[in-house]
């Protein structure tokens, strides 16, 4: 019992550290429509280069950011990634290649956001996304309300669970304890050769004989009665 009550409590802590830990992700896919997204703060934003790629072997993703409007120009360059499907590589890398993540995003992330293709060989060929706005609002309970409620009552159900486990400990402790653990061992006294009660009746039958006398007796005090 002990045992399946520690079993549970570890797996309550397991689900609780998970659910903590797992943030929401939202994923957009930047393409030649241009668009708006609405995204929760605390998320991941994964940013999907969704231009076609398929007839080139080699290319370059580069994303960019503009935080004041839907333009190129005066956009930030985040991040450039290689991709050459002539080396021995999987569909995962790949596609690893085409996205890129934005981790806990916040007020500051919102703006336009853009993806580039770049092919190099045997031309040099540019393909630029139309821009996607993404405005990223506050959601302290919004959309995680479902973390603090399971924080909540995995909370509860532990501090029960440990009570329970306590009690349970402290009574089985309590169950295998000697009776006369902190008593002084005393030696058996001696057993009486004989009991009270058996000399108490040998007494009551000794007096009997005596004030009862025997037949005998009677017959010889009323032979002489009869005499006189």
């Amino acid at each position: 019992m002990e045992m399946s009550l520690k079993q549970l409590i570890l797996m309550l802590l397991t689900v609780t550290a998970t659910a903590m830990m797992i943030p929401g992700q939202t994923a957009i896919c930047l393409d030649n429509q241009q668009k708006t997204k609405e995204v929760p703060s605390g998320s991941n934003l994964i940013l999907n280069c969704c231009l076609n790629t398929e007839q080139y072997e080699r290319y370059r993703i580069t994303w960019y950011f503009n935080h004041h409007g839907p333009s190129m120009t005066n956009s930030s360059k985040l991040i450039s990634k290689i991709t050459n499907k002539s080396q021995n590589s999987s569909k995962e890398e790949h596609q690893d290649n085409r996205t890129h993540t934005l981790s806990n995003v916040n007020g500051n992330h919102s703006g336009w956001y853009f993806c580039k293709v770049t092919i190099e060989i045997p031309n040099l060929t540019e393909n630029c996304s139309s821009g996607t706005e993404v405005n990223v609002y506050p959601s302290a309970l919004s959309d995680n309300w479902w973390i603090w409620v399971v924080l909540g009552a995995s909370s509860f159900i532990l501090f029960i669970l440990t009570v329970t486990c306590v009690l349970l400990s402290r009574r089985q402790e309590n169950r295998e304890e000697p009776i006369y653990a902190n008593t002084p061992n005393k030696q058996p006294s001696p057993r009486p050769s004989m009991s009270a009660a058996a000399v108490s009746l040998k007494a009551a039958s000794s007096f009997q004989d005596l004030r009862a006398p025997s037949p005998a007796s009677r017959y010889d005090e009323g032979k002489r009665r009869y005499r006189h």
